[in-house]
Formats: structure tokens, sequence, C-alpha cells
């Protein structure tokens, strides 16, 4: 104990004497002032300023009883010797006296009544102990009830802690989330962009294929003209031969026209040959813009399909966004019940901490010591 250790007059924490093995063990330090005598008369006077100064209930009862215990120790000790050294002198009076057997008699008589003192002193000393060992576990029991209860707010505080955690983590999914719909119908939108003008070029391109077609068909009728134009020319070619055969006489002058005849079919010829190029420049023209229309036209589809993914996409993304805003609120809600369940559980702690450090202060004989 501490008491066993250090001086027990008040306000000194020197150590105690060495003791030289016999009888009751040191129980003050070497300074020739700190007695029970003088410890006794000191805790006299710090009680009596005590109860001068304030009736405030004191806040420390282990400590309070401890130092009662040992005022109530130092009191009975400081009597027993006050009347060890009074009976000494009475006893020397008295074989002065010479009344000797007198004197032992009173002498015995004392000695029984001071031992009788001492050991009301010493049972109330143990009962003394005995409370302050027992305000002592109340104050164990009430340290280990209290850090129950931080342990049991720290978990709590933690776990709300990891709440907030999984909430701010569903919170950037959900950022996440809504940045990617923002992307998402950003490309829809330039892909819708993009298949209105690949349909523009569509247009433009079946416009500039139906002027090609529309050429096409003129070129035709040319050639068809020119070859109605040539059967002519050969027929009258023909007929002009035939004049050379039977008029012999304007030979000069059919030779002449049959060269001219010719040279108009060679001409003729040309053309045809010509046009029949320019039929052939449309249909590779005709043959490029179905190319091209089918080109565009697969590439409107891609398009499409495109469109159709990022639509499905932002589907997708909006029911992702559903769905962590849904689990966003649940743990939120999961979050604030855990905080709630650990105001709760440490208020229950600390009211079990506070009834079972009350009921240990209201043991038996609790009260202070005569």
């Amino acid at each position: 104990m501490e008491g066993a250790r250090t001086c027990r007059y008040p306000g000194c924490d020197r150590p105690v004497a060495p003791g030289d093995g016999r009888g009751r063990p040191p129980a003050y330090c070497d300074d020739a002032g700190h007695t029970r005598a003088s410890a006794f008369r000191a805790r006299r006077e710090a009680v009596e300023r005590r109860d001068d100064t304030t009736d405030v209930t004191d806040s420390a009862p282990v400590s309070s009883a401890r130092v009662r215990a040992g005022t109530l120790v130092e009191r009975v000790e400081a009597a027993v010797g006050e009347l060890t050294t009074l009976t000494a002198a009475v006893v020397a009076d008295l074989r002065t006296l010479g009344d000797v057997e007198a004197v032992e008699l009173e002498m015995a008589s004392v000695t029984a009544s001071a031992e009788r003192r001492a050991a009301e002193a010493r049972a109330n000393a143990a009962e003394a102990d005995t409370r302050r060992r027992r305000a002592e576990a109340a104050a164990a029991e009430a340290e280990r009830l209290r850090e129950e209860a931080e342990a049991a707010a720290d978990e709590s505080i933690a776990e709300a802690a990891s709440a907030r955690a999984l909430a701010d983590e569903a919170t950037r999914q959900l950022e996440e989330a809504r940045e990617r719909e923002v992307v998402v119908g950003q490309e829809r939108d330039g892909a819708f962009a993009q298949v209105r003008d690949l349909a523009g070029r569509l247009e433009e391109e079946g416009a500039q294929l139906a002027r090609v077609e529309t050429d096409l068909d003129r070129a035709l009728e040319r050639v068809r003209v020119l070859e109605r134009a040539v059967a002519s020319a050969e027929g009258s070619v023909a007929a002009l031969r035939e004049e050379l055969r039977d008029e012999v006489g304007r030979r000069e002058r059919a030779e002449a026209s049959v060269v001219a005849g010719e040279r108009a079919v060679e001409v003729l010829r040309g053309e045809v040959q010509e046009v029949r190029g320019a039929l052939v420049r449309s249909e590779a023209l005709v043959a490029e813009g179905a190319a091209r229309r089918e080109e565009l036209g697969a590439l409107v589809v891609a398009r499409e399909e495109r469109v159709a993914v990022l639509e499905r996409e932002g589907e997708v993304a909006r029911s992702r966004v559903a769905v962590l805003e849904a689990r966003l609120e649940e743990q939120r809600v999961a979050a604030e019940l855990a905080v709630a369940a650990a105001e709760r559980s440490t208020v229950e702690r600390v009211a079990e901490l506070r009834a079972v450090y009350e009921a240990q202060l209201r043991v038996p004989g609790g009260g202070d010591a005569p």
C-alpha cells in the first residue's frame, strides 16, 4: 500500500524511515517534526479549515475515505500514546506516594481501556480500509465501464466514418455516371448531326446521280439520232452508188457526192464514238454514284446503329444513376441509424456506469467512522 512506502504526514511524500525489525513498522520519514501527534494535529486543522470554507459534497469519496481512515488511526494512536504517557506519569506519581498496588490496578484498568479503544480503533480502521477497497473496486469498475463506453463510442464513430466513406464513394460513382451520361448525350447529338449531314450529302449525291442519268438519257437519244442519221447516210450512199451504176455520165458528181457522203459518214462515226465514250463515262459515273450511294447508305446504317448503341448506353447510364442514387440514400439512412445507435449505446453505457458507481458508493457501512 502507499502508506507503507511514503511518509503518512499530510503533504509529505518522502520515504519512511528504515525500521529496526522490531514492533510496528515506521510510518513516518526521518523528519523529527513528522510524528503521530503532529500528523493528527495537521489533519485535524485541515479538516477544520475544510469544514469552515466549504459545504460542497466531496467529489473524491475514495480519497476522502482514505484520509478519514488515516485520521482515525492517527487519532487513536495519538490518544493511546498520550494515555500511555499519562499512565506512566500517574504510575510514577503513585509510586512516589507509595501506593504501588493501587497504581498497578489503575494502570491495568487504564491499559485495558486503552487496549479496548485501540482494538476499536483498529476495527474502525479495518472497516474504513474495507470501505476504501470497496470504493477502489467501484472506481476500477467505473473506469472499466467508462473504457468500454469509450470503446463502443469509438467503434460507433468508426462505423459512422465507414458509412460516410461508402456514401462518398457512392456519390463519386453517381457523379461519374452523370458525367458519362452527359458524354453519351453529346456523342449521341454528334451522331445525329453526322446522320443529318450524311442524309444531306446523300440527297445531293442522289440529285447529282439524277442529273447524270438525265444526261445519259440525252446522250442515248443523241446516239440513236446519230445512228439513224448514219443509217440514212448509208442509204443515201447506196442510192448514190446505184445511181452511179445507172448514170455513168454523172460519175464525177456521184463520186464526189459519195466521197462527201463517206466523209460525212466518217464524221458521224467519230461523233458516234465520242457519244459512246461519253456513254461509257456516264455509265461509270452511274456505277460510281450507285457505289457511293451504297457507301453512304452503309455509313448511315452504321451511324444509326451507333446512335442506337449510344441510346442504350444512355439508358444503362440512367439506370446506373438511379441505382447509385438509391444506394446512396440507403447508405445515408444506414449511416444515420448507425450514428443514432452509437449515441444511444453511449448514453446507455454512461447511465449504466453511473448507476454501478453510485451503487458501489451506497454499499453498507459507507458512512464516516466516528
